[in-house]
């Protein structure tokens, strides 16, 4: 899954156990002035995230095996633990390729590609989290806003409120949790120390902020490009079959793997 995919998941962590969540966010491309809602289900450790309209890519999680789903091809491509093994052998020797390419690269040029992968002398930025003494109301939640910076410039800003606030979204919590520990043994066996890192530390930084973003907003050179924002939270019970791949969907080999 992608870094967005994948921070939308985490974006409503706390309160009590139901029988299921839908958590549905509106996240706006800012740059491109673009908007998609993005709807997440879980129930007992399962995750169902549904992205942009009725033909939108939909990405499963259920009894640590990851499925995305194309309703417009009626295909699905599934990640396993053998799979994701495979994955990464293959991976490790193209990323310390890149690595080796990067080091002969000049300096701007270098510099350039660093930023996009998120390393400084190939190894990760420096991150830390700041509170601030700004405060919002978002969604009817009274909220706070910490940030991330990188390297002394702000990455991240959310809002975030205290976890008693938001009632119903355990089961965001339970499924969110095996994900990330799913996705953890793919970077734990890559050979390449800084990506290994920057997952870690993304973890941490949630941990830091302080409470449970209501909002969050992405910049690129000091320019906000991303923005979610949580829509609604309920719980309610649902059906089984939401986190099954549909019958007659054919399934796709991921292209890397043999």
């Amino acid at each position: 899954m992608s870094l967005r995919v994948a921070s939308g998941l985490l974006l409503l962590m706390a309160g009590q156990v139901h029988a299921g969540t839908v958590l549905k966010t509106v996240n706006r491309d800012l740059a491109n002035n673009q908007e998609m809602l993005s709807t997440t289900y879980a129930q007992q450790g399962s995750l169902r995230v549904e992205s942009g309209n009725s033909s939108g890519t939909v990405v499963i999680f259920k009894d640590d095996v990851l499925y995305t789903l194309d309703p417009k091809e009626k295909t699905y491509m599934m990640i396993d633990r053998p799979t994701m093994q495979r994955v990464v052998q293959q991976l490790s020797p193209v990323l310390k390729q890149m690595q080796e390419t990067l080091v002969k690269m000049p300096p701007e040029q270098r510099a350039k590609m660093e930023k996009l992968m998120g390393t400084s002398g190939g190894k990760p930025v420096v991150e830390q989290v700041r509170k601030t003494s700004r405060t919002d109301k978002i969604a009817g939640y009274a909220c706070s806003y910490s940030e991330v910076l990188r390297d002394d410039v702000v990455s991240t800003e959310a809002c975030v409120t205290a976890p008693a606030a938001l009632k119903g979204s355990q089961e965001l919590v339970d499924a969110a949790a095996k994900v990330a520990a799913f996705m953890k043994q793919l970077t734990e066996g890559l050979d390449v120390p800084f990506i290994r890192q920057m997952t870690e530390r993304q973890i941490d930084n949630f941990a830091e902020l302080g409470g449970i973003p209501v909002q969050s907003r992405h910049f690129t050179d000091g320019k906000a490009v991303f923005e979610s924002t949580l829509q609604s939270l309920s719980g309610t019970a649902l059906p089984a079959t939401l986190f099954e791949v549909p019958e007659g969907y054919k399934r796709k080999e991921l292209p890397m793997v043999r």
